[in-house]
């Protein structure tokens, strides 16, 4: 089963090792060419690992296990089920060099006691007060030996400011700078938890007023001068801007880093603090929960490494980030860690930070345009992009995923084809997906000029045999009295209906419709005369009121020009062209280009984006083989000069001949 580099990352996303299995091509051979070729197969690990338990508690137990491999004295505990004590929690693990483990309020997890067991930790700093983490809990710490240092004030503020004093203690100084984030909400905390960590500094609560309670004024006027920067965390929404007025007697400067939604937070922050990431690691979390997120920061702080949150997807703005800043790579040592199981970090979200998305094309209908639209992939050299089999354009941006083809007509179908080329290590590989623009034109549509009104209509008219005067596209005029003229009559939609259901194919395009009907008129319709018989059948179907151009070739299989030609410029005003009968003149010159004779004629003209092309139908006498494909024309404006008596005339002399005018 062919294994493609895409469709494959959410089974590499499962389990740490596991390995993608890549279309590969031979790096010698043309990609154009390649695409028919049996691929060879080359398995490549994918920079990812994920760390993921049963519940939260097993979750941060691995987290843990992975940052202190050896060991560490201290551990610090926080609530699993309320964020409110434990999101200032991450600086201080930090700070002491220890873990961060969840417990919930009235029990120890066995995940977590047996981790504290494996870690050997002497010190257990407990956040919150009794009614977030019980005294059953602390009992528990104890009888495993381990001294407990509860860390907890009278309200989240004040536990905020107990946690921020245990960090003075352990640095013996004050954080010259401070993170200030909602009490009411969990997400700006989330995403400034391991900055706060790498910089070694505290994370204190405040109300959406803006206004700081009284004891962290209280903690900041204690220092005596002026601190140096406040961070203040999320939009306006999440803190009021009387915020800046309350820091100004604590700190020299104070900024806001916030962005329209919680992802858009977390993408500012981290580019706004990406000088300090030492590991183009890169630990994604969910936005939608704190704890996973809440122990995943400690391990992001300890790699100082950037935390992403993430639920189904990266937004844009964390994918500028991703893309200007980490880019991780297959083959490096950039490594993206998930914490987190699937139900809270979806695959989709993996494959977004690495920019992988799957092979997928789309495209929008604008008339004479399509706007193309697919999967970006970092790992892509180019983009190669096919209209019916044929390449329009290459593109070798792997972040461009649009492309807008304005070489169509309105009323086409076209099927559109983008390949995926890569090349990883010196190795090349393709992926590829379709899409078509598929327009639905009405089943007949009457689209003719004044001359062409006037013959569709002409049944309508007692005199079956008349006069008129007809102007073709090239501005030949003549006068004729011997052509019956009627050229629909009832019964020919039918006829056309019942051809096209037994003869098309829905995989069929317009244009070769057209071909089919073109080659079975000439191979099938008998071009009658007087000396074959074939005018007198014509002419008794005149007088019996059969004769049409429609009856004549597709049901009677016989007819001369103006019936072969009628009868294709109704097939073509069945498909939806713009298709005229027209009556004028053909001729023959010699070698010296001089006219040598004229004759009456009729032929079909067609007009396809504004020009005016010639078809005729019809393989009998000297003319030979007729033309094919209209699409495929160049305008074959070719006319001459002639004198018919007294008055100078200009007639119609060119054909076409596989795709060759022919005089």
């Amino acid at each position: 089963m062919i294994k493609r580099i895409v469709s494959t990352v959410c089974a590499v996303v499962i389990a740490a090792g596991s390995m993608l299995g890549y279309q590969a091509l031979a790096p010698a051979q043309d990609v154009s060419v390649v695409a028919q070729a049996l691929p060879s197969y080359v398995e490549k690990t994918l920079p990812m690992d994920r760390l993921s338990g049963s519940n939260r508690y097993e979750t941060a137990a691995m987290v843990s296990q992975q940052a202190f491999p050896k060991g560490s004295a201290s551990v610090v505990i926080a609530s699993g089920t309320d964020y409110a004590d434990a999101l200032c929690g991450n600086p201080l693990a930090k700070s002491l060099n220890a873990p961060l483990l969840l417990s919930e309020d009235k029990l120890l997890p066995a995940e977590t006691e047996k981790e504290i067991k494996r870690l050997g930790a002497k010190t257990a700093f407990v956040i919150g007060g009794k009614g977030v983490i019980s005294e059953a809990v602390r009992v528990k710490l104890q009888q495993n030996d381990v001294t407990v240092v509860r860390v907890a004030g009278e309200d989240r503020y004040e536990t905020s400011v107990k946690v921020s004093t245990i960090m003075d203690q352990t640095r013996k100084s004050a954080s010259l700078t401070a993170f200030f984030v909602s009490a009411s909400d969990y997400p700006d905390a989330l995403s400034v938890s391991a900055v706060a960590a790498i910089k070694d500094s505290p994370i204190f609560y405040v109300d959406k007023s803006g206004k700081l309670s009284d004891s962290v004024k209280n903690y900041l006027k204690s220092f005596k001068k002026k601190l140096g920067f406040a961070y203040i965390i999320g939009g306006s929404g999440a803190i009021d801007d009387k915020i800046f007025e309350e820091l100004k007697p604590y700190f020299n400067e104070s900024g806001r880093y916030g962005g329209a939604n919680r992802y858009d937070t977390n993408a500012y922050i981290n580019t706004a603090f990406r000088t300090i990431y030492k590991s183009k690691d890169v630990y994604l979390c969910t936005g939608s929960g704190f704890p996973d997120a809440l122990a995943g920061a400690v391990l992001a702080a300890k790699d100082s490494a950037p935390l992403m949150l993430a639920d189904r997807t990266v937004n844009d703005k964390q994918t500028e980030y991703l893309r200007n800043y980490e880019n991780i790579k297959i083959g490096g040592k950039e490594t993206l860690h998930i914490v987190g199981g699937e139900g809270a970090v979806a695959n989709t979200a993996a494959q977004s930070v690495l920019m992988i998305e799957d092979a997928s094309l789309r495209v929008n209908d604008g008339g004479k345009s399509a706007t193309l639209a697919w999967g970006r992939n970092q790992y892509v050299t180019s983009y190669q992009i096919l209209r019916d089999g044929k390449a329009i354009t290459e593109i070798t941006d792997p972040f461009r995923t649009t492309y807008v083809d304005t070489g169509i007509t309105a009323d086409a179908s076209y099927q559109y084809t983008i390949k995926y080329n890569y090349t990883i290590n010196g190795q090349k590989y393709l992926d590829t997906a379709k899409a078509e623009l598929k327009r639905k034109m009405p089943e007949y549509k009457y689209i003719m000029n004044e001359v062409n009104t006037a013959r569709l209509n002409s049944e309508k008219n007692n005199t079956p045999k008349y006069s008129f005067r007809t102007e073709n596209a090239q501005g030949a005029t003549s006068t004729n009295s011997y052509y019956d003229m009627r050229y629909l009559k009832t019964g020919d939609l039918a006829t056309l209906e019942k051809f096209a259901r037994e003869h098309f194919t829905n995989s069929m395009t317009k244009a070769d419709k057209v071909a089919y009907t073109l080659n079975w008129i000439n191979k099938n319709v008998w071009y009658g005369t007087v000396a074959d018989g074939g005018w007198a059948i014509l002419t008794a179907m005149a007088n019996n009121g059969t004769f049409s151009y429609v009856n004549c070739i597709f049901n009677h299989k016989i007819g001369q020009c103006n019936c072969y030609n009628g009868a294709l410029a109704s097939m073509m005003l069945y498909l939806g062209y713009d298709a005229h009968l027209v009556m004028g003149y053909r001729g023959q010159v010699n070698g010296d280009g001089v006219i040598t004779s004229k004759w009456q004629h009729f032929w079909c003209e067609v007009k396809i984006n504004g020009q005016t092309y010639v078809m005729e139908a019809g393989n009998y006498g000297e003319d030979g083989d007729w033309m094919y494909l209209c699409e495929l024309y160049k305008d074959v404006e070719s006319s001459y000069t002639y004198t018919d008596g007294k008055k100078t005339k200009t007639g119609w002399h060119g054909y076409i001949k596989n795709g060759k005018v022919v005089l």
